[in-house]
C-alpha cells in the first residue's frame, strides 16, 4: 500500500512538469490560493482594460463625428489684401463671414431709414429724404421713382406750397418672410432675395403741432444685397449693406390706431422727431 505524499502549498510542481492524466486532474483541484489570487487579479485587470479601450473608442468616434459634422456646415473665407508694395495681408472669417454682412439689426435699421425718408414729407427736408431713400432703390424701382412718379417736380411741388400738410412717418415693426441666408432663395440674376412686411404709422400733424390724422398702414418690399461692384461711397454712407430693394406694396393696415398707438390720438401734441442722418443726395430733376 502505497503511503501518502504530502504536497506543498503551491502544489510543488512547476509549469514544466509532466503528470499521469488521473494525477493532474487531482492536483488541478489543489491549486494554491496565491495562484487562485494571481489569476483573478489579472482577469479583473483585463476587464477594466477592455472597459477603458471601449470608452476611449466611443470617445474618439465621438469626436470625429462632431469634427466632420462642424467641418460640413462651417465655411472658412479667407481674404487676401495686397498692398502696392508687394506686402499682404490675411483676414480669416469663420461660418462664410455670415455674421459680418447678415446682421439683423443693421438689415432692420437699414430698411427702417428707407421707409422713414422715403414716406415722410416736411418741407425743407423732402429733397434730402427722398434722395437718401434713393440710395436703397433698385435701378429699375429708382428709375420709376424718378421719372414715372416724377419725384423731383412733386418734391419742389411740396416744398413751394407751405399749406400742404406735413407727414410723419414711423416703423412699428418688421417681420422677415425667409430667414436671411446665403443659399436663400435667388431671382433670375442669382441674387439672394428677402421679402419684408414693415408695419409703420402716418402721422399729420395740423399747423398748431398737434396730431390730425393717424393712420397705419402695411409695406411689403422684395430686396436683396448689391453685388460689391455695384457698391460707390456715395451709397454706402446712406445704405451701408447695399439693400437694393426691387418691388414694394403699400396696403392699409386693418389693425386699429388706437390698438397700436394708444398714446397718439387726434388733438394730442405731437412728439419731436429726432433729427434726420445720413448724407443729402437730392433727386436729379428730370
Amino acid at each position: 500500500m502505497n503511503s501518502p505524499q504530502k504536497i506543498p502549498l503551491d502544489s510543488g510542481l512547476d509549469d514544466n512538469t509532466q503528470l499521469p492524466d488521473t494525477e493532474g486532474r487531482r492536483l488541478a483541484n489543489t491549486r494554491s490560493v496565491q495562484q487562485l489570487a494571481r489569476a483573478r487579479t489579472l482577469q479583473n485587470a483585463l476587464i477594466v482594460v477592455t472597459i477603458l479601450s471601449c470608452l476611449v473608442s466611443a470617445i474618439s468616434m465621438f469626436g470625429w463625428m462632431s469634427a466632420t459634422k462642424r467641418f460640413a456646415q462651417n465655411v472658412r473665407v479667407a481674404f487676401v489684401k495686397m498692398a502696392p508694395n508687394g506686402s499682404t495681408q490675411v483676414e480669416y472669417y469663420e461660418d462664410g463671414a455670415e455674421s459680418n454682412r447678415w446682421f439683423q439689426a443693421t438689415i432692420n435699421k437699414s430698411l427702417m431709414d428707407y421707409v422713414e425718408h422715403r414716406y415722410q414729407e416736411k418741407h425743407g427736408t423732402i429733397s434730402y429724404d427722398w434722395g437718401y431713400a434713393m440710395q436703397f432703390m433698385s435701378d429699375p424701382v429708382q428709375k420709376q421713382f424718378v421719372n414715372g412718379f416724377n419725384a423731383a417736380k412733386v418734391a419742389a411741388a411740396f416744398e413751394a406750397s407751405q399749406s400742404t400738410g406735413e407727414t410723419e412717418a414711423t416703423v412699428r415693426a418688421i417681420d422677415h418672410d425667409e430667414i436671411i441666408t446665403p443659399d436663400g432663395p435667388k431671382d433670375d440674376d442669382g441674387q439672394r432675395i428677402v421679402h419684408s412686411t414693415i408695419y409703420l404709422r402716418l402721422t399729420k400733424p395740423a399747423a398748431d403741432g398737434r396730431v390730425r390724422d393717424v393712420e397705419n398702414k402695411i409695406l411689403r418690399v422684395v430686396w436683396h444685397f448689391r453685388p460689391k461692384s455695384e457698391l460707390n461711397t456715395e451709397m454706402l454712407r446712406a445704405n451701408p449693406l447695399g439693400i437694393a430693394i426691387t418691388q414694394e406694396r403699400m396696403t392699409d393696415d386693418p389693425t386699429p390706431v388706437e390698438a397700436t398707438t394708444p398714446a397718439v390720438v387726434p388733438g394730442a401734441p405731437l412728439p419731436a422727431a429726432a433729427p434726420a442722418t445720413g448724407a443729402p443726395v437730392a433727386p436729379a430733376a428730370q
